[in-house]
């Protein structure tokens, strides 16, 4: 599937299990969170991606995030091998929930924020800064100008390290679900077993079924939040 593709996604099936389940943190969302939350799971949908400089999520931050996913390619042995794994997905959310739950505190200026809120913007400001340029079309003085207004918003919430740990896993998860639908499948047992499953729903990345089925996603996520609204 294509980026945008998996950022719908991911972020359709955070609200999706937050409004059916109830609220996975332990203790009622507001809105502002539930949408933090939502951004959250469509920039970490975009995680599985790393295994390759040709993806989207690897050239958000040119050099740097190209040799990571080189890095990360050759650990995984290649593209939706190790990373479109069900021990990949684990592994993220292990070190989500480390990461999210680290109680020091980073001073901004005025703003006081915990190591796991940081990293939690950091995710936000990637997933908006994508969005903005894919989704809106927005590009220049415009685009940073509404990158920045949703990154703000989202800080405004001070997320707790249980929300964002939730979303990180949900958004990774959803990846492997998204691609399980392509014909090229995933390998889910790696590195325990090399079989590649594939449901072949989708026949190519961008096609209409493809197109037709996240709409019905969003559609369908929208329907169910509304709903218990």
């Amino acid at each position: 599937m294509i980026w945008r593709s998996h950022m719908v996604i991911g972020a359709s099936s955070w609200l999706a299990l937050q409004t059916l389940t109830g609220p996975l943190t332990g203790t009622p969302l507001d809105t502002r969170e539930r949408a933090c939350g939502a951004v959250v799971a469509a920039g970490a949908a975009l995680l599985c991606d790393m295994d390759t400089p040709a993806s989207r999520l690897a050239n958000t931050l040119g050099p740097v995030t190209r040799t990571a996913a080189r890095l990360i390619g050759r650990v995984c042995g290649g593209h939706r091998r190790g990373s479109h794994s069900l021990l990949f997905c684990a592994t993220v959310a292990g070190l989500s929930s480390l990461t999210f739950a680290h109680a020091e505190v980073v001073r901004i200026g005025d703003v006081m924020l915990t190591a796991g809120q940081l990293a939690a913007l950091a995710i936000a400001y990637i997933a908006a800064s994508l969005s903005v340029a894919g989704l809106l079309r927005l590009h220049g003085a415009r685009a940073a100008l509404t990158t920045a207004a949703l990154v703000a918003a989202a800080a405004s919430t001070t997320p707790p390290a249980a929300l964002v740990s939730a979303a990180v896993t949900i958004g990774c998860a959803s990846h492997l679900l998204a691609d399980l639908l392509t014909p090229e499948g995933i390998q889910p047992l790696w590195p325990f077993s090399c079989r590649r499953i594939s449901l072949a729903v989708i026949r190519r990345t961008g096609d209409r079924r493809e197109t037709l089925l996240v709409l019905t996603t969003a559609l369908v996520t929208i329907a169910i939040a509304g709903g218990y609204a």
